[in-house]
């Protein structure tokens, strides 16, 4: 694991147990919080890339039988709103405990960058989805898997750093 994490540069070891468990609480939750935004599109679209695009594309109001509604543009710009100001806060929050934790900076710089990179490509995916064309669901989908990888590994490498280093790189 030298290759990833430079133990000198690991702040997070040497934190007292009160701040450890604070910070791994805030972690569980953002775990927590990113389980529960992948429940709720597999219950709204199925995770499927053709009712993912039926959910965000136009619905054929002549189809009584169409099993995913398409989201309305109200409900598209309370989607954005809400999540143009918690995600980016979730990933800085989360990407300022990677830069103390010793991760190496070749690995946590792509960490960072890309998850920021997918909210923004998660964004704009739905609207042009909705409003362009259908096929930049792969966008959606694509971008939901960078996110939650790159989160995924933000939070392993501050609680490997937290919990299973040892202070001052020993």
């Amino acid at each position: 694991m030298k290759f990833l994490f430079d133990p000198s540069s690991n702040e997070l070891a040497s934190l007292d147990v009160t701040e450890r468990v604070a910070r791994t609480l805030f972690l569980f939750f953002v775990t927590c919080a990113f389980a529960f935004a992948v429940w709720r599109v597999s219950d709204e679209t199925g995770m499927k890339p053709d009712d993912v695009k039926d959910y965000y594309g136009e619905s054929d109001p002549d189809d009584m039988f169409d099993a995913v509604p398409s989201i309305t543009k109200k409900r598209l710009v309370e989607v954005t709103h809400v999540h143009i100001f918690m995600i980016p806060t979730v990933f800085f929050l989360v990407s300022l405990m990677v830069v103390k934790s010793g991760l190496k900076p070749k690995f946590a710089l792509p960490l960072i960058v890309f998850g920021f990179l997918s909210v923004g490509m998660d964004l704009s995916s739905m609207w042009l989805t909705r409003f362009v064309n259908a096929n930049f669901v792969y966008g959606i989908v694509l971008s939901g898997t960078i996110m939650s990888g790159s989160m995924g590994l933000m939070i392993l490498s501050c609680l490997k750093a937290m919990w299973l280093d040892k202070p001052g790189g020993a």
